[in-house]
């Protein structure tokens, strides 16, 4: 709604909120966040404060996600994907060509709050609550040097095109982080680069299922000893794994990931002796601390 006096203003229960009043409190991006995710095309929506101020969580999460990347990148990046890409690498990696397609679909349907919903999801979930977890001791200096160049560059690729995807949404911080990353490519703004298009190769359904089961274990993991009342640093001695019998082998080949990010000494893996209620996971992990 615009004013009498030609300035932009907003219905918030009976309420009207003025658009400076948003930007000033919270920042053009929140506030633009609100306006695409509030609803789709077409439809009235009430201005929420909460939808807006959980626009800022976001950015302030993009942001840090984005401090630890640059802190643990090289002034270059290498040109090639590195021939030797974990199964986390490649789960990552098919997740956000996997996003791209379907942020990409749904702009081009207008279905704006789908397209951004989907890249908080990963920004939020898979990259931050899982991947980066996953693979902090691989960016430590003792690391093998192979191992860290390739987590490097994972996480170069998933960062510069998350800045992409969002920039539609987020201009200013979109451009601010992509300014600071290393370039191989020659646009020198991100509203100039071109927009992703989907890497085929590393789309595959299958890399996807198995990476979100190494990822489910880590985060039960990570919840009972939460429960236990032990902090996610605190060393463990022994995890106890059980899980169906098709995916002990994507467990057992991922194990290195899984000790590590979990700080534990051993890991035991058992075939489930029968399957659970349609609906329910049937991963389960037990901590011998």
């Amino acid at each position: 709604v615009r004013g009498t006096d030609g300035r932009m203003m907003h219905k918030s229960y009976g309420n009207t909120v003025e658009t400076e009043e948003a930007f000033k409190k919270l920042g053009a991006d929140a506030f633009r966040q609100w306006a695409a995710t509030g609803g789709s095309t077409g439809y009235d929506i009430p201005f929420k404060w909460t939808e807006v101020e959980h626009g800022r969580k976001f950015l302030t999460k993009l942001w840090n996600i984005a401090r630890f990347t640059l802190a643990n990148l090289p002034a270059k990046i290498p040109s090639r994907e590195p021939g030797n890409l974990a199964l986390l690498d490649r789960w990552i990696l098919g997740s956000t060509q996997k996003l791209i397609s379907e942020v990409s679909e749904a702009l081009d349907n207008f279905q704006f709050n789908l397209a951004l919903e989907a890249i908080r999801n990963l920004t939020w979930l898979s990259l931050a609550d899982d991947y980066l977890e996953a693979v902090k001791y691989r960016l430590q200096p003792d690391a093998i040097l192979d191992s860290r160049e390739t987590a490097q560059y994972c996480l170069y690729k998933v960062i510069i095109t998350i800045c992409k995807l969002i920039a539609p949404f987020c201009p200013h911080l979109s451009e601010s982080i992509y300014l600071q990353l290393p370039k191989t490519e020659p646009a020198q703004s991100v509203h100039q680069s071109n927009w992703p298009i989907p890497e085929r190769e590393l789309l595959d359904e299958r890399t996807i299922r198995d990476g979100e089961t190494v990822v489910e274990a880590i985060a039960t993991a990570r919840r009972t000893k939460s429960e236990k009342g032990l902090a996610l640093k605190s060393p463990i001695r022994k995890l106890l794994i059980t899980a169906p019998k098709e995916s002990l082998k994507v467990l057992q080949e991922s194990q290195e990931a899984i000790l590590r990010t979990l700080k534990a000494e051993a890991i035991e893996l058992t075939a489930l002796s029968s399957e659970s209620p349609e609906g329910t996971s049937t991963l389960k992990v037990e901590i011998v601390a």
